[in-house]
């Protein structure tokens, strides 16, 4: 918290104790010595050491973390490096100590950290592919850079960022220590122009270069380019929205940099790469992320050294080269976001080591992508999406896929093109189809769209999928039955949206189960759905659902399910005929919106002692809040109603005073 110079909160150092225990729970995994008392003394002159600096203990015990022999502690206790004076390189000993015996492998990867300014914030999968590029992993895989990575964490080299999880940072002392380290080969600034003849930095041995974007970059900004003939690493870094580059510095500059192994030109409004991109013929990692590019340059085919091509969110790109099945070593191909793609060339069956295919458009023409090229891709990981399943023909290709032999994929979205006009007629074909594309048991998480069957092969729902987290099905609107969803074992999120021809919702869907470790379930845009029928009395169906919003089904009349006792939120929207039942219980619900529906909901609902957010909008017959409804609001704070014109009053109790005494805001709008 900032306050005026009079409020000034001043840090002190940790003291020894507590030192030691930031110390020890770095190296030991826990907050003590009690399991390791022979250890206990030879921390406590290592802690001494420290200063009382936390950053100085996390990265010692990072250090330390399973050598439980007293001999390795005892050599980095007695280490000379603590003799060198601080003043000589203003890194602190300890941390020049702890990036002396870090191991061969981990050095190269953490000095090219380096490169990035102090509070950069990068995500994990990013940094992996930038050290494969650049040649640093001793192993190079995913896997291992993955393993580096997870390593540094662990040391305190890289730390996760306030803001989430996903993403990390290195702290500023930290990052002083690779910048020392890297000494001129990396190389960072935030306003970058012409060569400073008075600056001492050689920018001929500058292998490794990022800087700030502006909103213009013009290219005087880069005329230091001119004499970094050695440069393998161009990034651009920054939170800045689109940016534009000076031509000269894409079609001129950037060409000659014949060594480059990474380059980045995402953010920036480039519609067209120059033919001389294929001259850069060690490029092993080029990010078109978010840029205005409409298409490739044949000469990509000529880049034959790349591992990582990111075209994620360029809505604007129409098609790739022909020339892309030359890429033999490509890792990686994102194209996410390409809403403007709609057709892929055949040619990158050809690439039978990607790991990331983010996408695949089905096409019908020969010189189109076919589902069976995905038979070529068993090391494919991660997210997967196959649009245009309606140029399938039959089942034949599905079954050529092979989805099943694809272990490493965790997300999966199956998509066919909407039918508005009921232009489809192949109800048994896709059926066929979806049958054969039965994926294999490790996915995490299924989406299916505008699939046009009328069941669900019995793939869907079988416990077998033990990792199935996630399913959502949308605008399947041919579909008359759910499939058997209630024996998933790990089953935590359910959507199901657009269903036209669901007009029941029974026991086919609970198949003699319950939904043991769903949390969040939505029913949306369900136009012919009528009753949501429990396949016993007593319920208890969702004993972990947390979340439940039901939006836009005008026609479901028969009550919600009786026992939602861990329910948190409700939303219900758009259901005019919708009743709950008078035993369901809302003992722990806390949020309630509802809009467009019938005040007889609200008086349905009982035992909503736990509830403290209230939203009420457009609810018809109204003209007072129901007494059976209002009088177990004991616990509401905030209170919002919205275009309920027939309402005149709150409800009061017997006394005529108002019920609603908890009550911290009111808002209304009728």
């Amino acid at each position: 918290m900032m306050g005026g110079v009079d409020k000034v909160c001043s840090l002190e150092v940790l003291k020894d104790e507590e030192c030691l225990s930031v110390f020890a729970q770095h190296a030991l995994g826990t907050d003590n010595f009690d399991a390791y008392p022979n250890l206990k003394e030879i921390g406590k002159k290592i802690v001494k050491r420290c200063k009382g600096l936390p950053l100085a203990a996390k990265t010692l015990g990072g250090l330390l973390c399973g050598k439980l022999n007293c001999p390795a502690w005892e050599h980095i206790l007695n280490s000379e490096i603590w003799e060198l004076k601080e003043t000589e390189s203003n890194i602190l000993p300890a941390l020049r100590l702890s990036y002396h015996y870090l191991p061969s492998y981990l050095k190269p990867c953490f000095v090219y950290c380096a490169l990035f300014p102090k509070d950069h914030v990068f995500e994990k999968k990013q940094l992996v592919l930038l050290w494969m590029a650049s040649g640093v992993l001793q192993q190079q895989s995913i896997e291992a850079g993955h393993q580096y990575f997870n390593e540094l964490v662990s040391r305190a080299f890289l730390q996760q960022s306030s803001r989430t999880e996903s993403r990390f940072v290195m702290h500023d002392l930290i990052h002083d220590l690779a910048q020392f380290v890297a000494g001129e080969s990396c190389f960072n600034r935030e306003h970058m122009f012409e060569v400073d003849k008075k600056s001492k930095v050689n920018y001929e041995k500058v292998r490794h270069l990022s800087y700030s974007r502006d909103w213009y970059d013009i290219s005087k900004k880069f005329e230091v380019l001119n004499v970094m003939k050695c440069l393998r690493t161009f990034i651009p870094v920054g939170s800045r929205g689109s940016c534009s580059l000076s031509n000269t510095v894409v079609h001129d500059w950037l060409p000659k940099l014949r060594c480059l192994r990474a380059l980045s030109l995402e953010h920036y409004n480039i519609k067209k790469l120059p033919d001389s991109i294929g001259d850069l013929i060690h490029l092993k990692y080029l990010n078109l992320s978010r840029t205005l590019i409409e298409s490739l340059p044949e000469s990509v085919g000529f880049l034959l050294q790349l591992q990582t091509l990111l075209l994620f969110n360029c809505w604007t790109i129409l098609k790739l080269p022909v020339t892309i099945g030359n890429l033999v070593y490509l890792h990686h191909l994102d194209i996410e976001g390409t809403s403007s793609l709609k057709e892929m060339p055949s040619e990158i069956g050809n690439l039978k080591n990607l790991l990331t295919l983010s996408k695949l458009i089905v096409g019908k023409e020969n010189r189109l992508m076919k589902l069976s090229n995905l038979k070529n891709f068993l090391q494919l990981k991660g997210k997967l999406s196959i649009l245009n399943l309606e140029n399938l023909l039959n089942g034949q290709d599905a079954m050529e896929a092979d989805l099943k032999n694809i272990d490493g994929l965790d997300e999966l979205h199956l998509e066919w093109t909407s039918d508005s006009g009921n232009t489809r007629n192949k109800t048994s074909e896709e059926m066929q189809i979806l049958k054969w594309l039965k994926p294999h048991s490790n996915l995490k998480s299924l989406t299916i769209v505008s699939y046009g069957g009328q069941e669900f092969p019995s793939w869907i729902g079988d416990p077998i999928f033990s990792h199935l987290s996630c399913l959502e099905l949308r605008d399947c609107k041919r579909c008359t039955l759910l499939p058997s969803l209630g024996l998933s074992p790990v089953l935590k999120k359910l959507i199901i949206e657009g269903m036209e021809g669901i007009e029941v919702v029974g026991p086919e869907f609970y198949c003699n189960g319950t939904f043991s470790s769903l949390e969040n379930l939505v029913f949306r845009n369900m136009l012919n759905w009528k009753e949501w029928i429990s396949p016993t009395r007593n319920g208890g169906e969702f004993p972990r659902l947390g979340h439940l919003k039901i939006e836009n089904c005008p026609k479901l009349t028969r009550q919600l399910p009786s026992q939602l006792s861990s329910l948190v939120n409700l939303v219900i929207s758009g259901c005019p005929e919708l009743r709950c039942s008078s035993t369901t219980s809302l003992v722990s619900l806390r949020n309630l919106y509802i809009r467009d529906c019938n005040a007889i909901l609200l008086k349905s609902m009982i035992d909503l002692t736990s509830l403290s957010q209230l939203s009420i909008e457009n609810i018809s017959e109204m003209s007072c809040l129901p007494m059976c409804f209002t009088q177990f609001l004991t616990a509401l704070e905030n209170l919002e109603i919205e275009g309920c014109k027939e309402l005149t009053c709150l409800e009061m109790n017997n006394f005529g005073e108002p019920s609603l005494n908890t009550l911290i805001s009111t808002w209304t709008g009728f």
